[in-house]
């Protein structure tokens, strides 16, 4: 289930943002790329680029304005430099936290099905979990000429820094981030529902009896991490139990982080009777720690991951973890970055729901 927001105050479309001026001199006759074209004609690169490649949506006093920048620059499209793409020269860019995170990779999947679909080839960015990587890549693609720009993070993006290279690429092309929302963004999000899909989980655990239920994913970086926590919080609190008690922390988000703060955890002989982690992987990491310490999922500790990613149900124990719709993120995602091709504002937020899968390792008797 997708949920809109209430729209953004209205901006005037018809205008696009002035793209900083360089301080060089004009290139010489030949010389000249998109960045200049779009300084000499006062608009965005994402404009230049779709004047050259979808005149239609562009007005006809822009794209006169972009033509004669071009002319008089004497600027020619290098398809061959472009790696030809089909003859097109129409691009989207996906960047995303981590490609050794198996979601991220059903998420780009589920992108690239849905920019393709529409006509769009792909550029894909992995961040590899460096927000200061991010900032380099926002600004190398404004250079390139991307066309639009799906940023996909459960990494915190409300650094100064961050927000302000954030804020400069959404006036150089149509941004959407997927996972979070920073407060007063300028570019539209898709935002998960995490912390009732913790919430839920955690119930679940309480429901079938493993108790007390660890919360495996202290991460003080993560945006999503500490919203998986807050869902399972509010469990916690309900029940008058204390959160902080079974807040087991992570050294790094993958399958041998889980498995070292659980191995850790055990030897000083705390053993839960449930585990909600903060993501598949870790999950996994747990359950392996578990089995080395001759400690049987379910029927000892029962585990819950985050994510559902499509391995799942073909682990042993097959794993329970909370899920939600990479298809329903490429779409809401991919509907706001039409919106703003097409000149419309898109929703301000999006929300996707979440829900628990329930398999073998969170069922009891």
């Amino acid at each position: 289930m997708i949920e809109r927001g209430p729209g953004v105050p209205k901006r005037d479309l018809g205008k696009d943002p002035e793209t900083p001026r360089s301080k060089s001199t004009s290139p010489r006759p030949g010389a000249a790329n998109i960045v200049d074209v779009a300084h000499r004609a006062g608009v965005s690169v994402a404009t230049v680029s779709r004047v050259m490649n979808r005149p239609e949506l562009v007005s006809p006093a822009t794209r006169e304005r972009v033509e004669k920048a071009m002319a008089e620059l004497d600027y020619h499209v290098n398809r061959a430099a472009s790696g030809l793409r089909g003859g097109y020269f129409r691009t989207v860019s996906i960047v995303v936290a981590s490609l050794s995170q198996p979601w991220y990779v059903m998420l780009v999947r589920a992108l690239r099905v849905e920019l393709e679909r529409h006509g769009y080839a792909t550029l894909l960015y992995d961040l590899d979990h460096d927000t200061s990587s991010l900032v380099r890549t926002l600004e190398s693609l404004a250079r390139q000429g991307s066309e639009g720009v799906i940023l996909s993070t459960g990494d915190r993006l409300d650094d100064p820094v961050t927000v302000d290279a954030l804020s400069r690429a959404r006036t150089r092309f149509p941004l959407v981030v997927a996972g979070q929302r920073v407060e007063n963004a300028t570019w539209p999000t898709v935002q998960y529902d995490d912390r009732t899909g913790a919430r839920e989980a955690t119930e679940h655990l309480l429901e079938v009896g493993a108790e007390p239920v660890a919360f495996l994913g202290g991460l003080s970086c993560s945006y999503l991490g500490a919203e998986r926590f807050a869902g399972y919080a509010d469990a916690l609190l309900a029940k008058g139990r204390d959160p902080q008690e079974w807040l087991w922390p992570l050294d790094g988000l993958g399958f041998a982080a889980g498995y070292a703060a659980v191995q850790e955890q055990v030897a000083a002989a705390r053993i839960p009777g449930g585990i909600l982690a903060v993501n598949d992987e870790v999950a996994l990491g747990a359950s392996r720690a578990l089995a080395d310490h001759e400690l049987r999922v379910p029927d000892d500790v029962s585990i819950v991951g985050f994510g559902d990613t499509d391995f799942l149900p073909y682990v042993s124990p097959s794993l329970s973890s909370v899920h939600g719709s990479v298809e329903r993120i490429a779409e809401s995602a991919c509907g706001a970055i039409w919106d703003m091709f097409a000149g419309r504002e898109p929703a301000e937020i999006e929300i996707v729901r979440r829900h628990l899968v329930r398999r073998e390792s969170s069922r009891k008797g």
